[in-house]
């Protein structure tokens, strides 16, 4: 050491020498901002599994729970699994050294929903393991059924032929279902098109059948009746006293946001391909019983229940399924006074516009009323991301077929319509 110099360190004691290395503060601090940014993620795709879930559990049972159940799975389930993907760096390793058990827990939590969520969508919703197998109805199918919902503005007019719009789907069906709002006039215009058909007419229902209709009655259900679901309150009054259900959406709210629904739909929806529309209120609903003789395919007679329930997104649907269930129960009891048979005899199919998705709970009360063991035509049959409605960004199934036991659905598809905003479904039916 040279003359000057001194030293703070003890005789004997190491020499500690300063690193000139860098910082690596900001590294570290930029580590810490993406674990707690995938954290963020992980938390949104657990809340976004979550709402899935409790839509699918508690489905549409409670009133405000239908709008959750509402949602597309496809829709909650795709941005979660992305939200997990951007979620890996929660996982990753604090600046002691070991990764966060909160973080890393929540995660792995998030990512085996995630994995129970898609395997549930695929193969339960979805049946996609279907396009492994020979394609559906592949043989000779027995009797193919079109149902077809075409109540809009621009199906009200609308000429043509109704082959021409199932072809796309293949061979014409040998029974046609329609729930329109057409006059007769376009109806028998419509039926000159077909040859070989009967047409049952008694609005807003239509039937035309290759096989002989051997009964077919019109059946209002009168769901606007005082205590009925879609009853309408006087303005400003409070839910009549005899309202079906504690659970019904208060009419003082719902009147303004139909009235905000109905502004928004038809200011913006048509630029997006949405036809205008109202909201109406106080439908009846109706079932329609309907016997075709097809005996030469099936062995026997069938009757299919042809129905139609209210549109109105404000409304109940679990009350508006239990009162179709208690209407169907009471014209199950009665005879037809014009023919001495019963008034509803027992279904073999169930088809029709419910304006309720497919895997509702509320449309088991429905087909309870028929009997026990009636299976979606879809899920015998369909594959694939299957809605009906809108037309233009199809995303709700609410057109259904229900099969009864001792028939199976060879098939099952839904198609695109030049007219209304409902796709029609084509049903393949062979006995088993």
């Amino acid at each position: 050491m040279t003359t000057g110099q001194t030293s703070s360190a003890a005789p004997g004691s190491p020499i500690r020498i300063k690193s000139l290395a860098p910082s690596r503060g900001r590294p570290r601090r930029l580590g810490g901002f993406f674990r707690w940014a995938g954290f963020v993620f992980t938390l949104l795709a657990l809340a976004l599994l979550g709402l899935w879930a409790f839509g699918r559990i508690v489905s549409d049972r409670w009133t405000y729970s239908q709008y959750v159940a509402w949602i597309p799975s496809w829709l909650l389930i795709l941005p979660a699994l992305i939200l997990i993907v951007l979620g890996i760096p929660a996982r990753g390793r604090r600046s002691g050294g070991r990764p966060s058990r909160v973080f890393r827990g929540a995660h792995s939590l998030a990512a085996l929903l995630g994995l129970a969520a898609s395997l549930h969508l695929g193969f339960v919703e979805l049946r996609l393991h279907r396009f492994l197998s020979a394609s559906p109805g592949a043989g000779s199918p027995s009797l193919r059924i079109m149902h077809w919902n075409l109540v809009a503005p621009d199906a009200a007019t609308a000429s043509g032929a109704y082959t021409d719009v199932a072809a796309v789907l293949g061979p014409p069906p040998d029974v046609y279902f329609l729930t329109t709002a057409q006059s007769r006039a376009t109806m028998e215009e419509w039926a000159a098109t077909l040859t070989g058909y009967d047409l049952a007419y008694e609005p807003p229902f239509a039937i035309y059948s290759r096989f002989p209709i051997l009964y077919a009655e019109l059946l209002p259900m009168f769901m606007n009746r005082p205590g009925g679901p879609t009853e309408i309150d006087a303005p400003g009054a409070a839910p009549s006293s005899g309202s079906a259900s504690p659970d019904a959406v208060d009419p003082a709210l719902a009147r303004p946001a139909r009235n905000w629904l109905r502004r928004v739909w038809n200011r913006y929806g048509p630029s997006i391909g949405l036809p205008y529309r109202r909201f109406p209120q106080g439908e009846i609903g109706y079932v329609m019983p309907v016997t075709l003789d097809t005996t030469a395919v099936l062995g026997r007679p069938i009757t299919v229940w042809f129905i139609d329930l209210p549109s109105d997104p404000f409304i109940f649907r679990w009350e508006l399924a239990r009162f179709a269930q208690a209407r169907i129960a009471e014209f199950k009891t009665q005879t037809n006074p014009r023919t001495g048979t019963p008034l509803l005899p027992d279904a073999d199919l169930i088809l029709g516009d419910t304006n309720i998705p497919r895997g509702s709970a509320s449309l088991g009360l429905i087909t309870a009323a028929a009997g026990p063991g009636f299976e979606h035509a879809f899920d015998q049959a369909g594959r694939g991301l299957v809605a009906t409605w809108p037309r233009a960004w199809p995303a709700l199934h609410i057109d259904h077929a229900f099969v009864a036991p001792w028939l199976r659905a060879a098939g099952y598809w839904v198609g695109e319509p030049p007219v209304s905003d409902h796709l029609f479904q084509i049903i393949d039916i062979e006995k088993r």
